[in-house]
């Protein structure tokens, strides 16, 4: 098929077609990049986002990664300068020599810090062992340089001051050997009299100062103290010191202390409150040096205690039942009329709906002591 005609005539060439009066080209520019076309393969602009020949869409070109030289940037290439063989020889042998003779001038050094009688010490040490050998570069000493190095010796370690403290066996032993000596040698002239004056002396060396506590029991009872505290002092005074005086204020003390306990006891009529307050003023007293005095007299506040400790359950009709917690006479459920005894020493005088008279038979006092008591309630006195 022949080509198309231009209007001068001219015969278009491949790729070249008018429109509007214009002639469009195909044919690569020189001054424009161009790029293939990933479908149909044919040369098109890189700023193209379609094919021009097959119709497909090519998207925008991506830029390649771009690789610079020291040249590109304006450097120049550095030059690495290796050493040969034989200069690295060298300087590993200076090392090495210079290392040796550090260590050389170090050994010299100490040599010199040794003073000169440390020196004549270790060449003696050595002659007097057996073992010869001769110092190199030191001459031998002649006899009188030898002697001479002998004397310094002596003089320094003569000189040599000994250790505060420290003393030789041989003087402590003949200090003592001196002592004894003395002893019977005062002993062999004095007679009866040296041997008392020896038996004095160490006594009073071992004899222990005595601490004298100031006892203010006297004062206490002037004043008007309560028994318990003048009872306390008086305790405390006797066991510092055991003298006759404490001793005699010790047991004043306790005969006024034993009458109000066992006044409390047997107050009349009965109170609780009495027999609690004996029983916290005799651990008080127990517990400062009791005598056996102040032993019995907490036993019996203990056993009235005991006896006095029940209960009153329930009231039937004429019949009571009793919650007896003595030891001695221990009952859950005890029940009674009037005329029986509880525990020995309570009699049953009479049984109401609402309380139960008893009466405490082994009472010390000439008085009868009444009690009464209610239901879930505690003796009380009538």
């Amino acid at each position: 098929m022949a080509a198309p005609e231009s209007p001068a005539g001219e015969r278009r060439g491949p790729g070249q077609c008018k429109r509007e009066g214009f002639f469009l080209s195909n044919t690569p520019d020189d001054s424009e990049e161009f790029r293939l076309c990933p479908t149909c393969r044919m040369s098109i602009s890189v700023w193209a986002t379609k094919c021009r020949y097959c119709g497909e869409s090519v998207g925008r070109p991506k830029k390649e990664e771009s690789h610079f030289t020291i040249k590109d940037l304006g450097g120049q290439p550095q030059k690495v300068y290796t050493l040969s063989g034989n200069v690295t020889d060298a300087l590993e042998s200076f090392r090495v020599e210079e290392a040796s003779v550090s260590q050389d001038e170090k050994s010299v050094q100490a040599e010199r810090r040794k003073s000169f009688l440390r020196k004549m010490l270790d060449k003696d040490a050595k002659t007097s062992s057996g073992a010869q050998r001769e110092e190199p570069g030191l001459p031998e000493l002649d006899e009188y340089h030898r002697s001479l190095t002998s004397s310094t010796f002596d003089r320094a370690v003569s000189g040599r001051r000994r250790p505060q403290g420290e003393q030789p066996d041989i003087l402590r032993r003949l200090f003592s050997l001196g002592g004894i000596v003395a002893a019977l040698v005062l002993l062999g002239l004095g007679g009866d009299y040296g041997w008392d004056k020896l038996s004095a002396y160490l006594e009073s060396r071992n004899k222990v100062e005595e601490f004298v506590y100031e006892n203010r029991a006297r004062t206490m009872m002037e004043q008007g103290a309560p028994l318990i505290d003048i009872l306390t002092e008086t305790q405390t005074a006797y066991g510092y010191n055991q003298t006759e005086e404490n001793a005699a204020l010790l047991e004043e003390a306790q005969k006024g202390f034993i009458a109000e306990i066992k006044g409390l006891l047997a107050k009349n009529p009965y109170q609780k409150m009495d027999h609690d307050a004996a029983s916290r003023l005799m651990s008080r007293a127990v517990g400062n040096q009791a005598g056996p005095e102040l032993l019995e007299l907490d036993k019996l506040v203990r056993s009235e205690m005991a006896y006095y400790a029940f209960t009153l359950k329930a009231i039937s009709g004429d019949s009571a039942t009793f919650d007896i917690k003595n030891p001695e006479f221990q009952n859950k459920d005890l029940q009674v009329k009037a005329g029986d005894m509880i525990q020995d020493r309570f009699r049953v005088d009479r049984v109401t709906p609402n309380y139960v008279r008893l009466e405490d038979t082994k009472y010390p006092g000439t008085e009868r002591r009444q009690i009464e008591i209610k239901v879930l309630g505690y003796p009380e006195g009538s």
